[in-house]
């Protein structure tokens, strides 16, 4: 499974592989909490390559989300489509995450 790739730039962007389930969770369990404990900005998450998402791969997501807002941090979804963004919104969990449809601003899809 390829890693996940970030920018420093602000904001931060997480890519996420094409299977979030519990392998692909263990397998970025230290990125992520990295990212949780060391942004200084928004973090977008990039669902544009997830073409799986369990529930292992949502409580990552919500996971992450909360330790960002504990420290007044934001975090949105993008590029959220097909059956991952009809299991979010089943969920409601576009009512506490921003999600977007659309990828990260400035840079080609």
């Amino acid at each position: 499974m390829p890693a996940p790739t970030t920018t420093a730039a602000n904001p931060i962007v997480l890519r996420l592989p094409a299977r979030m389930d519990a392998a692909a969770v263990a397998a970025l369990r230290p990125e992520l909490d990295a990212l949780a404990a060391n942004a200084n900005g928004e973090v977008m998450v990039d669902l544009a390559a997830v073409a799986q998402l369990d529930a292992a791969g949502l409580g990552a997501i919500v996971f992450l989300h909360k330790r960002l807002t504990a420290r007044r941090l934001g975090l949105v979804l993008t590029s959220v489509a097909g059956e991952p963004a009809e299991l979010l919104r089943a969920l409601r969990v576009n009512r506490v995450i921003p999600m977007r449809e659309s990828g990260v601003p400035g840079q080609a899809a």
